[in-house]
């Protein structure tokens, strides 16, 4: 009898740690989905951000889930962080952006999961 139960808690166990490694996957993946619409808004349009098409914060829908994109502009770099949460997993992407107006070119520097900012604007 003790040996079943040991076999339930552990199957639970295993059960809960494959859950949560799949909800880490799934905001992992939502949050770059994010990053990547804020990367295509800057692309078509450099004035990013503004008001209107390219807002400095703003939700992306992917699937069921969402995503809260941040937007900033300092220097000729633009940097975004992308923000999911799916029940107790949080992750967050950032993707700093070059953009030079004078020759409409749009660089990627870097695109990676970071720890959340503390100055990061929920939606």
């Amino acid at each position: 009898m003790e040996v079943v139960i040991a076999g339930l808690v552990v199957a639970q166990l295993l059960s809960n740690s494959l859950l949560a490694e799949q909800l880490a996957t799934e905001a992992l993946n939502v949050a770059r989905s994010g990053a990547q619409d804020a990367v295509n808004r800057i692309t078509s349009y450099m004035d990013c951000p503004d008001a209107t098409y390219c807002p400095a914060t703003y939700e992306v829908s992917v699937g069921s889930r969402t995503a809260c994109v941040n937007i900033s502009e300092s220097g000729g770099l633009m940097t975004v962080y992308s923000q999911s949460s799916i029940l107790t997993r949080e992750k967050t992407v950032e993707a700093i952006v070059s953009v030079q107006t004078d020759e409409a070119s749009v660089t990627v520097q870097s695109f990676k999961e970071v720890e959340s900012p503390e100055d990061f604007i929920s939606c």
